[in-house]
């Protein structure tokens, strides 16, 4: 029995032996590999002349992960080392960038003040000039820029209407001119509305330069007894005069050309009419309508029949026409 079990053991020696002979070339080949590797490995801590010449092999035969990865092992240091030089990089050019938009940003908060004091109040009370609709008071009367200075041509204005000394007056004489911070105006017209319905003034005088009267501007004046037109005036304006129930007498001056609709109508006093113009080309409807019976108009001297013909027009047949 035991030699039974003896020859058992030694046939399966025999076998185990008979494939570590197969194997044995292949561990050795494996063992002269590592050998080699360690070689180089210690070849490249060393820096030795003699290795550096032998492992052509070695340098042909790791691929391009092997190289990166065995500086890594050698240095233990991890394949992120470069990561953190990149971020201080990017966070130190962040900083950078605000402060270069700031100061873009900063003149163009800058400019908008700069704007609004080239053309604040302040600036145009300085130097006395207003532009074309701007208002001032003087004396008593309120008037609006109509047109500004340039070259020979004088700035001018308009009358608005009473300031809150004119409005206790009686009586009123509208200038030729008007002075104001310095500057000279010349007042050329009576702006429409500018005296309705007053009823405290009995007395006005329009300057010499006013060259229109508006639109319904002396209009409902029932205490109106007395009233100068300046030589300067062009145009009457429909129901310029209409309803100054107390006017009894009205010089037309030697510029009038145009006597606008009803500028008169209602005017239930007015007796006398006097045309120093020859130039009158325009008498509308109902401009004398309404005025006091028996109310006569006296023309320049070969102009009866031209006003005859313009005052039956407009509808003023009972009007007595005489000539001077």
């Amino acid at each position: 029995m035991k030699k039974k079990t003896m020859a058992m053991i030694l046939s399966f020696s025999m076998v185990f032996t008979g494939l570590g002979m197969e194997a044995a070339p292949q561990k050795a080949a494996a063992v002269s590999n590592s050998t080699a590797a360690a070689v180089q490995t210690e070849a490249d801590s060393t820096g030795t002349p003699e290795v550096t010449t032998v492992p052509e092999d070695a340098v042909k035969t790791p691929d391009a992960s092997q190289e990166t990865k065995t500086p890594e092992q050698e240095s233990g240091t991890p394949a992120e080392t470069d990561q953190p030089e990149k971020t201080p990089a990017a966070a130190t050019e962040a900083p950078a960038q605000t402060p270069a938009q700031t100061p873009v940003n900063t003149p163009a908060a800058t400019v908008t003040p700069a704007a609004v004091t080239t053309t604040s109040p302040a600036a145009i009370a300085t130097n006395g000039a207003l532009k074309v609709g701007e208002r001032f008071t003087a004396g008593n009367f309120v008037y609006s820029i109509t047109a500004e200075a340039a070259g020979n041509v004088k700035a001018a204005v308009k009358v608005r209407g009473l300031s809150v000394d004119g409005k206790t007056k009686t009586s009123v004489t509208i200038p030729a001119s008007v002075t104001w911070q310095g500057v000279d105006y010349v007042v050329s017209g009576i702006n429409e509305k500018s005296f309705k319905d007053n009823t405290k003034l009995t007395s006005v005088k329009v300057g010499k330069n006013v060259t229109y009267i508006g639109k319904r501007a002396f209009q409902g004046m029932t205490s109106l007894k007395s009233l100068t037109i300046g030589s300067g005036v062009t145009k009457i304006k429909k129901f310029a005069f209409a309803g100054c129930k107390s006017l009894r007498k009205v010089t037309i001056p030697a510029k009038t050309t145009f006597i606008g609709e009803k500028a008169f109508q209602n005017c239930k006093k007015l007796k006398a009419v006097i045309i120093n113009s020859k130039k009158i080309n325009t008498i509308n409807s109902n401009a004398f309508r309404y005025v006091k019976s028996g109310c006569y108009v006296v023309v320049p001297s070969g102009k009866k029949n031209t006003y005859r013909s313009l005052l039956l027009g407009a509808k003023a047949s009972k009007l007595k026409i005489y000539v001077y």
